[in-house]
């Protein structure tokens, strides 16, 4: 049986404390359990750096990264691909709550592929 693929979660964000850990929360209770959440803060100054540390404290598969400069989404964002170690990447806005079977329909949507002769380059 093969592994089912890790899936880098991509979360930018930048003085949303306030809606944060709601987004957070409906990625811990995916039904898919092998993900990685990468929460890349873009220099906020209200405390969404103590609600990510709270989160990074909480769950080993999330990971915080703090800039010390705003950086703007799109370089926000690829600093957290930089990191990123999963097969699969899903990019993810911080006031989106997640249906609790997302990441499982996601995978099993990748999946399905390789059952229709699509090839898939890997990351």
């Amino acid at each position: 049986m093969n592994k089912r693929p890790l899936v880098s979660i991509i979360l930018p964000t930048y003085n949303r404390a306030s809606v944060l850990g709601v987004c957070v929360e409906s990625v811990l209770n995916q039904s898919y359990s092998n993900w990685e959440l990468l929460i890349s803060d873009d220099c906020s100054i209200d405390n969404t750096r103590e609600v990510i540390k709270h989160y990074v404290n909480l769950d080993y598969r999330i990971n915080g990264l703090m800039h010390e400069h705003n950086l703007g989404l799109p370089r926000n964002r690829n600093a957290a691909l930089s990191v990123a170690k999963g097969q699969l990447v899903f990019f993810i806005e911080d006031d989106l709550v997640l249906h609790q079977d997302c990441l499982e329909k996601l995978v099993s949507t990748y999946d399905s592929l390789g059952t229709q002769n699509i090839v898939i380059v890997p990351r």
